[in-house]
Formats: structure tokens, C-alpha cells, sequence
């Protein structure tokens, strides 16, 4: 009978008016986030730094905002009920379809259709991940300073998305630092605290077998955790694996090509053919600094670099602040359509009223934005304004499509 009772306890669920749990051997909720690993915190930070790439995603594909595009290949599977991390896993594994070849042929030029055509999407991610090694790689006196700062180096090519160069990471204060790794931190510790409630609750939704019963009837942990997603690699993006606002769309593969060859083709356009691209922070990232959504596109061209408008067609200049150029565009289409796009931190701004694609607007600087290095913001908003946010707090994402600025 103690035997039994034992099996019984193993296996058993509680049903209580705070909701379902499965009880471990050790008498704790087995979830799927327990085996998180965590990386070494910089500046003596007492917050734990969660491995992002450790953290399971627990949210069906149907419940997240913009569905994640499930790839015909895995048609035998029930990805309606799919979790999210789930889905990946699987789909990491497959070999990539033409529509992926012909991209990683645009993207990377050097590669060749042999090289890749039996490639799965893992070891596309692979690579994607040692080109943007390559390119925000740190220099041997660069890691000496950071280390000797307290800062560990996977936490120094987060920190670019705010300070744009490794040069500005040192120099920026100690308190400053703190602040936004201590907010990322959280942000992550958040979020597997919002997967773990996700996994409760649909753990109730299968048990119970249809039966009502609403799980966990408080407020669920940190729900905006839910407006964000990690995506796979980003090209020639600093930070790999981020989380990204599901409004941005940038959780499936399908929309991830088209943003990537967008985004490479207007900083061709913004600095030139020959200019190796390089993005600090991307449309709808999460700011730790900000606590919200980036709204804009964050790029680095060599030192000094000329800035030329990309954007079609005749448009009209505003400077509404110091930091701050204009272009607004008519739509051809209808007034709906009108955009006004952003160029932050340049000096040397031009004095024309207007101009048109290929115009120089001015050169790359920081002008505006506080210890950061030399970088070009890019933003598109909604309609013929002079008001933009580099990020707000609120977590939405408001501004218009960044990527399709060739379009409007």
C-alpha cells in the first residue's frame, strides 16, 4: 500500500480553487523552465542572469499575436496545439526550403548554391551567428578594459544596443550600466515567470479535459511578457536572439527574410554598395533602457559617414530639434499612406527643403544621444509629423513598418 500511495503522490494532480499542478518526485511542480541555466552577472549585480537560450517558450502557436508561420513540412504535426519552443526545435532540424536558399544567396554573396542547399535552418542560424560574430567581434585591448570594468562580454555585445560600440560601453558610467543590465535581467527573469504560468494554465486546459475553470484566477504574472517573442538570429545584428514585439512580425522565418533583405537594402541605401552592414538594435526590440519597444532601426556606418536619403520620390525636410532630420513623404497611394521618416543624431545636416532618393542628408554622429557612440536611428511614423520616440514605456509598438520604406 506505501508503495502505491508513493506512485500515487509521483504522479498525482491537485485541484484547488488556485488552479493545477503536477507534482515532481520532490514534491515541487515539474515545469519545463527548471533546467534554465544562467551566465555570469557583470558589475556585481545580485539579480540572476538567465541563458536566454535556455528558456523554453511555453505559449501555444495559435495564442501568440501574430502567428509564427508553420512550415508546410511539418503539416503531420498538431501545431495548433504546438508550443512555441516546441515548434523550433523541430522546425531547426528541417532542410531549408528554396525560398531559404535563394535568401542566404542574397544575404551572404560569398556563399554559393552548393555550399547550401542541404543545409537545415540550424545550420543556417549557424552561420548567421558567425558572420555577426565576425563583424561585432571586440578587440583583445577592448576586452581587457571590459572585463577590468566588471562587465562579461556576452553582457558588452548586449549593452550595443544602447552605446552602439564597445569605445562607448567603457566610458559610460558604472551607474548607468547597472541600470539597464539590471533592467534586462529582470526582463528575462520575467518572462520565464510569465512561461511558467502559461504552462499551469494549459496544464489545467488538458487535465480537465474541457471542464471550465479559469487557471489561476489572479492576474497573471508580468503579462506584458506576452507582447514579446525571441526570435532566431537577425543578419548582421549585434545581439543574437532577442526578444522582439509581436506587432514588429518578426517571429517567424517567411517575415524575418523579407525584414533582413529590407533592412540590408536601406543601409546600401543610406551609406552606400560597397558599406558592410551592421545594425546595433532593430524595429520592436525590447529596451531595457526605455522598458518598452524600440521604434526604430539602429545602423552603424564607418566613422563620419555621409548619410544619403533613401526614400523614393520628392520629400520635404523638417529639423525639428537639433537630433532630429525629417522626410515626409506624400503617399501616392492615399494620405493613410503619408509617412514621415526619422534620421537621428546626424551632424552636418542639410539645409535643402527638400530632396530626393540619393540626397546627402548630413553624416552619421551622436548628436542627442547622451554617452553613446556614432550611430543613424531610423524611424518611420504615420502621417506628415515631426514627432518621434526612439522607445516609450508603454509597451506598444507605434510606429509604422521601418523595413518598407522603400514602398510608400
Amino acid at each position: 500500500m506505501k508503495k502505491i500511495m508513493k506512485t500515487l503522490l509521483v504522479t498525482c494532480v491537485i485541484i484547488s480553487m488556485f488552479g493545477v499542478s503536477v507534482i515532481a518526485q520532490n514534491g515541487k511542480s515539474a515545469k519545463k523552465n527548471d533546467d534554465i541555466k544562467y551566465l555570469e552577472s557583470s558589475l556585481d549585480i545580485k539579480l540572476k542572469n538567465i541563458d536566454s537560450n535556455t528558456v523554453y517558450d511555453t505559449r501555444k502557436i495559435k495564442n501568440i499575436k501574430k502567428n509564427i508561420l508553420i512550415d508546410e513540412k511539418l503539416e503531420a504535426y498538431d501545431t495548433d496545439n504546438m508550443e512555441v519552443s516546441e515548434y523550433r526545435e523541430i522546425q531547426q532540424k528541417l532542410i531549408i526550403d528554396k525560398e531559404q536558399i535563394e535568401f542566404m544567396l542574397q544575404i551572404y554573396p560569398e556563399l554559393s548554391y552548393e555550399h547550401v542547399s542541404t543545409w537545415s535552418y540550424e545550420e543556417c542560424q549557424e552561420y548567421i551567428d558567425s558572420v555577426n560574430d565576425r563583424i561585432f567581434a571586440s578587440t583583445e585591448g577592448e576586452k581587457v578594459q571590459l572585463l577590468a570594468k566588471g562587465v562579461t562580454l556576452n553582457d558588452a555585445r548586449y549593452l550595443l544596443k544602447y552605446y552602439d560600440s564597445y569605445e562607448a560601453v567603457i566610458e559610460a558610467s558604472e551607474s548607468e550600466l547597472i541600470e539597464i543590465l539590471s533592467n534586462y535581467y529582470q526582463f528575462k527573469i520575467d518572462f520565464v515567470d510569465y512561461m511558467n504560468y502559461v504552462e499551469e494554465s494549459n496544464n489545467q486546459n488538458n487535465l480537465l479535459s474541457g471542464l471550465v475553470l479559469k487557471a489561476n484566477a489572479a492576474t497573471p504574472p508580468n503579462a506584458y511578457i506576452d507582447n514579446y517573442v525571441q526570435i532566431p538570429s537577425f543578419p548582421y545584428y549585434a545581439y543574437p536572439n532577442d526578444y522582439v514585439h509581436v506587432d514588429a512580425g518578426t517571429d517567424n522565418q517567411y517575415t524575418i527574410r523579407t525584414q533582413s533583405i529590407q533592412a540590408v537594402n536601406l543601409f546600401h541605401d543610406i551609406f552606400g554598395q560597397s558599406a558592410t552592414p551592421k545594425f546595433t538594435n532593430i524595429w520592436g526590440a525590447y529596451s531595457s533602457y526605455s522598458k518598452g519597444a524600440h521604434e526604430g532601426i539602429d545602423m552603424v556606418g564607418s566613422s563620419g559617414a555621409s548619410i544619403k536619403n533613401p526614400i523614393s520620390g520628392t520629400g520635404i525636410v523638417k529639423t525639428p530639434s537639433s537630433s532630429a532630420l525629417v522626410v515626409q513623404k506624400d503617399s501616392t497611394v492615399s494620405s493613410s499612406y503619408d509617412r514621415s521618416f526619422f534620421f537621428l543624431h546626424m551632424t552636418n545636416r542639410t539645409t535643402l527643403s527638400s530632396v530626393s532618393k540619393g540626397t546627402s542628408l548630413g553624416k552619421q554622429g551622436n548628436v542627442g544621444n547622451g554617452d553613446g557612440g556614432a550611430h543613424l536611428h531610423f524611424a518611420a511614423e504615420k502621417g506628415l509629423v515631426t514627432g518621434t520616440h526612439s522607445a516609450k514605456n508603454n509597451h506598444n509598438l507605434d510606429s509604422a513598418n521601418p523595413y518598407s520604406y522603400s514602398i510608400y
